[in-house]
């Protein structure tokens, strides 16, 4: 699921919830881990960086002990092993100080980017002028507790500043049928595969890959028909790219 796909879930049920009668509301403090917590446990809170943070969650990109949010000047607050899973699963690009409406002018900014404003706020992108805010911008008035009028889905014209945007890498999953002690070998072994299964493979190094997936089930399968046909060794590797 991309980080769209998830804001857009997320969103259908909000403004599903508060058409039906319930509020969710605006808050700092005792937020839940995702948003399927928050739904089964009634605890119907979010912040501004609170929908980044469930995303990212979602798609494998941060475990619920990590946490990051856009703090006053610029600067991303967060911890060591937040950053690291940041840095290793997301593009982190660093702006400074830069006008959001010029961002988006230049191809700068696109739909599905993590923008952390140079001011203490965090909201998504969607394109155009579409955004994902689960901040004040969409509730009925500022500060704690405040209730969201009826849905994280706006459409703004933000003449705002940006310091840095965080855009998720793709995940995928390869098939590494085995390890080789030279590259010679493994390109053997790829035209041996090819006459045996039928199947397009690839060499990384002295690795042979059969195949590169983005849903891992397909991986597994693929994994499956080659130990099935005494490719023991094959195995997934999740990598981000």
């Amino acid at each position: 699921m991309t980080l769209l796909e998830c804001c857009e879930k997320y969103n259908k049920q909000v403004k599903a919830d508060i058409k039906a009668g319930l509020v969710w509301i605006y808050s700092n403090h005792g937020c839940s881990a995702t948003f399927a917590i928050a739904k089964k446990k009634g605890n119907l809170k979010a912040n501004c960086a609170t929908l980044a943070n469930w995303c990212l969650r979602e798609m494998g990109i941060l475990n619920t002990k990590q946490y990051f949010y856009s703090k006053e000047g610029g600067t991303i607050a967060c911890d060591e092993s937040t950053m690291k899973a940041l840095k290793k699963r997301c593009h982190v690009i660093e702006l400074g100080r830069y006008s959001i409406t010029r961002a988006i002018k230049e191809g700068k900014l696109q739909a599905g980017d993590i923008v952390c404003h140079y001011g203490q706020h965090t909201n998504i992108y969607a394109g155009g002028d579409v955004w994902y805010d689960s901040g004040h911008y969409n509730c009925i008035r500022d500060g704690e507790d405040a209730p969201f009028r009826k849905q994280w889905k706006c459409h703004r014209n933000d003449g705002g500043e940006l310091s840095h945007i965080i855009r998720p890498k793709t995940r995928m999953f390869r098939v590494r049928v085995a390890k080789y002690p030279d590259a010679e070998t493994a390109r053997a072994e790829s035209v041996h595969l090819f006459e045996m299964l039928g199947v397009a493979s690839f060499v990384e190094g002295t690795s042979l890959y059969a195949g590169s997936f983005t849903v891992e089930a397909n991986a597994k399968q693929r994994q499956a028909q080659l130990v099935a046909h005494g490719c023991k060794k094959a195995k997934i590797l999740e990598v981000w790219v």
